[in-house]
């Protein structure tokens, strides 16, 4: 699935959000993955070495014409168990239970077939080939599947 172009509504279970200072020159849309970059910065959701998924984009946001630390984001942080339903690939039955990695920056994947291993969070429903509700969670990443 490509990058998202405009915001995207998402449906969530649960509750509340926080703000990250944003990296520089780009848009980050409402309903994107965000992760922090190596320089502590929010940054599109992608299957990137060395950064670490925080949440879900809540309203877009857009510093295509400033520089890193000029604006915030706010981002759904998936606390108090709150579920996302979203694009995944290469998942199915089988996985549900399992941690799920950062695709881009409006997919999700199995272990299998992300290359740098971004966790966004656990699998609760399998829907379809290419749906699935997650409970999204930051630190996900300090678990092993």
């Amino acid at each position: 699935m490509a990058a998202l172009t405009a915001d995207k509504e998402l449906t969530f279970r649960g509750e509340p959000s926080i703000t990250h200072f944003k990296a520089g020159v780009d848009v980050l849309y409402k309903g994107a993955f965000i992760m922090i970059d190596t320089n502590g910065y929010a940054v599109a959701g992608a299957d990137t070495a060395s950064c670490k998924y925080v949440g879900v984009c809540v309203e877009q946001c857009d510093n295509s014409a400033g520089s890193a630390g000029d604006v915030e984001v706010k981002v759904e942080t998936g606390a108090l168990g709150r579920e996302v339903k979203c694009a995944v690939t290469s998942v199915d039955q089988a996985d549900v239970g399992s941690i799920l990695y950062i695709s881009d920056d409006q997919t999700l994947t199995d272990k299998g077939t992300a290359s740098n291993d971004v966790a966004a969070g656990v699998m609760v429903e399998y829907v379809s080939a290419s749906v699935a509700w997650v409970k999204v969670e930051p630190g996900v990443n300090v678990v092993s599947s």
